[in-house]
């Protein structure tokens, strides 16, 4: 019933305020904002008036501060978000472009219809008018998982990726956190940076801790690090959280979950373990090997599923066994020639342009501005 009545009164409140020529970047309570949001934030700020409106300031108890959130977002005639957009916004009064942070390899948002109510997925269906994806493919999948139309999906390439494949000159430019500098300084005095970057587990309130691994795990990981010189960086993901504080006490491992830009890590990423994360999506740029640790794989599947057959989805076998998936990355250095890696990389990128995607994107944004 408050819900209800709140909608109608912000719905009220988006009918009366009138709209400035302005682009939105809305940041979802709860998380931060993509790489996706940054790069485009970084090309747009000197062509249109921009502003950032962080959803994590919104409060029951700060009512004036969420009002102002509110105020700002309902004013803008563009709205760029990357997870959900706030209530309240009337289809046609904003033009709204989801920038989703990854292709969907697991069941998210209309795939899971359990997690969510049937009005929350319909409004956030309704409102969009432009999802991004990397490719056709890609869009197959983004259709299913936000209900939407042929017509509002750009099948361009992420623009995040101009992070991952720009030159230095570039980087310098486009880096609002220097987090460029801040990772060399991380990975100095290192032969080679290994980063394991898994997804949550549960829902997304939980907090589990994806890397719980046993004593003689964490020895061999030392061992393996150690006798080649090898940094791990650790990057958990925003709804997972760690267990073990001394974990990260080796001087061979460092968290990096503050680092605000994945895809400047991923630069200086030699290998790459992940699990049911789209991160190596991404990663496939750099024809570097992946690796997958999912030691849960059956609960997995039970508890949350994914779109196609994961096991033929990615592009190297999965391991269960920690130890196993150390010997298997030592041991096989040539994963990025495989078929399957080829097979995946062209699904994923072949004749996408993320620097085209940012021209598409501003052509769209001045169509409806």
């Amino acid at each position: 019933m408050y819900k209800s009545f709140l909608r109608k009164v912000l719905n009220l409140f988006d009918v009366c305020l009138p709209k400035k020529s302005r682009v939105c970047f809305f940041i979802t309570a709860r998380t931060s904002w993509d790489p996706n949001q940054q790069i485009l934030y970084t090309k747009y700020k000197d062509k249109f008036e921009v502003i950032v409106v962080d959803g994590n300031h919104v409060s029951s108890s700060k009512p004036l501060r969420s009002l102002k959130c509110f105020y700002n977002i309902y004013r803008s005639k563009v709205v760029i978000f990357d997870h959900s957009l706030p209530m309240g916004l009337i289809k046609g009064n904003h033009y709204c472009i989801n920038v989703w942070h990854g292709s969907p390899i697991k069941n998210i948002r209309c795939l899971l219809k359990e997690r969510f109510s049937k009005d929350f997925l319909d409004y956030q269906s309704n409102v969009t008018d432009l999802i991004l994806s990397n490719s056709d493919f890609d869009s197959v999948q983004m259709q299913k998982c936000f209900n939407v139309s042929d017509d509002k999906l750009l099948a361009s390439g992420l623009p995040r990726n101009i992070y991952t494949t720009c030159n230095e000159t570039e980087l310098k430019k486009i880096d609002l956190y220097d987090d460029d500098t801040q990772i060399r300084d991380i990975i100095q005095g290192f032969e080679k940076t290994l980063l394991w970057a898994p997804t949550y587990r549960g829902d997304s309130h939980q907090f589990n801790d994806p890397l719980n691994l046993t004593r003689e795990e964490i020895s061999y990981l030392h061992q393996y690090l150690i006798s080649q010189n090898i940094l791990l960086l650790v990057r958990y993901h925003k709804f997972s959280s760690c267990s073990n504080d001394s974990f990260f006490k080796h001087p061979h491992i460092v968290d990096v979950s503050s680092i605000k830009n994945q895809n400047i890590l991923l630069r200086y990423t030699d290998s790459l373990i992940t699990d049911y994360s789209s991160i190596w999506v991404d990663y496939l740029l750099k024809r570097k090997p992946i690796v997958f640790y999912c030691p849960d794989l059956d609960d997995y599947k039970e508890n949350h599923g994914f779109i196609n057959d994961f096991e033929i989805s990615i592009p190297s076998k999965v391991h269960k066994s920690f130890i196993e998936t150390l010997s298997y990355l030592s041991s096989y250095t040539e994963l990025n020639d495989s078929k399957q890696y080829n097979k995946l990389y062209n699904r994923y990128h072949f004749d996408n342009d993320a620097n085209l995607a940012v021209a598409e994107i501003e052509h769209r944004i001045m169509t409806n501005y």
